[in-house]
């Protein structure tokens, strides 16, 4: 009789232990990862009032959750390998059920990577839209207006009237944009295709890199490509020089080197500024320096510049007027080409 009774035992105990394999297994494969590249990155439950940051490269959360980026940019992959990229401060709720994926975008850029989700959607909620796709790569901006752009196959848009309520569907094709504004600024939106200067911004073309094979990828391969084009972005190297001539000159290398540690560049900038309030310079240039020393400390709270963030700091040197020179005349400074010498990337 025992003889028969210990192989019965062993077969029940084999077959729990398999069952519960496979129950982890399963659990594993239904997680929604936060995944952190760089800076700092926030979550909190739909239960939770405040939002605590992310200590960890990669987070298990649950349907529901709030993400949230500072500084840098992070990723969220879910159950069915469709990933959404965020930029920094960006705020989003993702949510996963049977019927689908149901993100609401705050505020933000995003880059969603969708995976075919059977009879189930994808959808992006902004305050002003409603972006519905079954399969596809797609852009999202939201600011007071959504912007939407559509980098594989088709997306359907609707705008959203006052009282939330979804208008009329338009389908945005491949290569093609749109901007849907608050419905009682505009009622409808226009399509365009997405202009060549987007195509060019680094962000675009780091989602590009991530874009490439996505579909053939599968959950630890993702993971894996997201450290590679990380490793390339660190490797990649971008340098600008500014030069203004003028009573106060100031002639400074800017890269990776003027933010670890920042201090010494903050000392430079401090000063050149203390010199510009004692002779006189105008409210308004003395404003665009202190205002891109003060870009600057931001940027370089991560230890990196992107080309993005140099053509964003570019950007304000732009608004320089006239500053006086030693013999009290007006000279005209430099245009942002000649102040800012190419950004250069090695």
């Amino acid at each position: 009789m025992n003889k028969i009774i210990f192989p019965v035992f062993l077969l029940v105990v084999c077959g729990i232990g398999l069952v519960m394999l496979l129950v982890v297994a399963n659990r594993k494969a239904e997680d929604i990862l936060v995944l952190r590249e760089d800076g700092t990155m926030y979550v909190k439950s739909a239960q939770d009032a405040e939002y605590v940051e992310v200590t960890s490269d990669e987070t298990t959360v649950k349907s529901g959750t709030f993400v949230k980026t500072g500084s840098g940019k992070g990723h969220v992959l879910f159950p069915n390998n469709s990933l959404m990229t965020l930029d920094k401060n960006t705020e989003i709720q993702v949510t996963y059920t049977a019927e689908g994926i149901d993100v609401m975008q705050f505020i933000g850029k995003t880059w969603n990577r969708v995976r075919n989700i059977g009879s189930g959607a994808y959808k992006v909620n902004t305050p002003t839209a409603l972006a519905t796709v079954r399969g596809t790569v797609l852009g999202i901006e939201v600011t007071n207006i959504t912007d939407i752009y559509v980098v594989e196959h088709s997306v359907d848009v609707q705008q959203k009237n006052e009282s939330g309520q979804l208008m009329e569907v338009k389908v945005l094709l491949e290569g093609q944009l749109t901007s849907v504004n608050e419905f009682g600024e505009k009622q409808g939106f226009d399509i365009q295709d997405i202009p060549e200067e987007l195509k060019k911004h680094e962000w675009f073309l780091y989602n590009k890199q991530l874009d490439s094979n996505f579909e053939t990828l599968d959950r630890e391969q993702i993971k894996q490509k997201i450290k590679s084009v990380k490793v390339q972005a660190i490797q990649k190297k971008v340098e600008f020089q500014i030069k203004i001539t003028g009573d106060v000159p100031i002639d400074i290398t800017i890269s990776d080197k003027s933010c670890t540690p920042f201090q010494p560049t903050a000392d430079y900038f401090d000063q050149r500024i203390a010199q510009m309030k004692a002779r006189g310079v105008t409210q308004k240039d003395l404003a665009t320096i202190q205002e891109f020393r003060a870009a600057l400390e931001v940027i370089c709270r991560d230890g990196t510049l992107t080309e993005q963030e140099a053509e964003s700091l570019k950007g304000i040197l732009n608004s320089l007027g006239k500053v006086p020179n030693g013999s009290g005349t007006v000279t005209p400074t430099p245009t942002v080409t000649q102040a800012v010498r190419g950004i250069n990337s090695r």
